[in-house]
C-alpha cells in the first residue's frame, strides 16, 4: 500500500518538477517491484478510495460534529487557513479522522494530536481519500442544497462585496466571518463562547437556518417599507 506520508511525498516531488527516480533507487529489485505495483493499485486514488479498515472515530458528516470542529473545517475548506493541497488535505483529515475514545470532539491534548496525526499519517492513502471524499460530499449536499443559503449566499456575498470597496473591509468580513457567528449565537457574552463551539451541528444548523430566514424576511419588510415611505 501506499501511506498517506508516502503519498504526500510523491506529489510534493511531482508537483515541484522532480524525479521519483530517488526513491526507486534505494531499493533492490523485489522492493522496486512492491513499490511499484503499489503505486498501480493507489492511483488515481479518487478511483481507487477503500472503506477504511482503521480502528478510529470518523466524521462523514457536519451534523455529527460540534460547531468549533466544523469551523475549522470550513476555513480548510474554503482556503482561509492559508494551508497548500497536501497540508490541507493532513489537517481536514485530523479533524475527521479522531481517536476512537473521543465522544466529543476535543483537540486541546497536543500529545493526543501529534499521535493521532502519526497514525493518520501511516494509514493507506486510498482509505484516508475515502473520508476524506465522502465527508465532502456529504458536506457539499448540507451546505449548498439542505441549508442552501444559511452559511454561504452567493447573492449576498457579490452584494456585499459591491459595497465594500476597500480590500481591508473585505479581508475583515472574511476573517471574522464565523467570529461573528459565534458571538451573535452567544449574545455577544464572550464568557459563553466556548459552550458555542460546543454546541452539536445538528443544534446550530437549524438555528442558523431560522436566523438566516428570519433576516433575510425583516430585511425585505425593511425595504418595502422604506419604498413606501418614499411614495408619501
Amino acid at each position: 500500500m501506499i501511506t498517506l506520508q508516502q503519498h504526500i511525498n510523491i506529489q510534493t516531488i511531482v508537483e515541484a518538477g522532480g524525479s521519483l527516480e530517488p526513491m526507486f533507487s534505494s531499493l533492490d529489485e523485489v522492493g522496486i517491484t512492491i513499490l511499484s505495483q503499489d503505486i498501480e493499485d493507489s492511483y488515481p486514488v479518487s478511483k481507487n478510495a477503500m472503506k477504511p479498515t482503521f480502528d478510529k472515530r470518523i466524521y462523514y458528516s457536519v451534523e455529527e460534529m460540534v460547531f468549533g470542529q466544523f469551523i475549522m473545517v470550513e476555513q480548510i475548506l474554503t482556503g482561509k487557513a492559508g494551508l497548500n493541497n497536501h497540508v490541507s488535505d493532513l489537517e481536514l483529515a485530523k479533524l475527521l479522522i479522531r481517536p476512537v475514545e473521543d465522544y466529543i470532539f476535543d483537540n486541546d491534548d497536543g500529545h493526543k494530536e501529534i499521535s493521532n496525526e502519526e497514525d493518520i499519517l501511516s494509514y493507506d492513502v486510498r482509505e484516508v481519500y475515502y473520508v476524506l471524499e465522502r465527508f465532502i460530499k456529504r458536506r457539499n449536499k448540507t451546505m449548498f442544497e439542505d441549508y442552501s443559503g444559511v452559511f454561504y449566499d452567493p447573492k449576498e456575498e457579490t452584494e456585499e462585496e459591491d459595497q465594500v470597496t476597500e480590500e481591508q473591509g473585505a479581508n475583515f468580513h472574511q476573517q471574522w466571518y464565523y467570529y461573528s457567528l459565534v458571538r451573535m449565537l452567544a449574545n455577544d457574552d464572550i464568557t459563553k463562547y466556548n459552550e458555542i463551539y460546543m454546541l452539536p451541528m445538528k443544534e446550530v444548523l437549524p438555528e442558523m437556518s431560522y436566523l438566516s430566514q428570519k433576516r433575510k424576511i425583516e430585511s425585505a419588510e425593511q425595504r418595502k417599507q422604506e419604498a413606501l415611505s418614499k411614495m408619501r
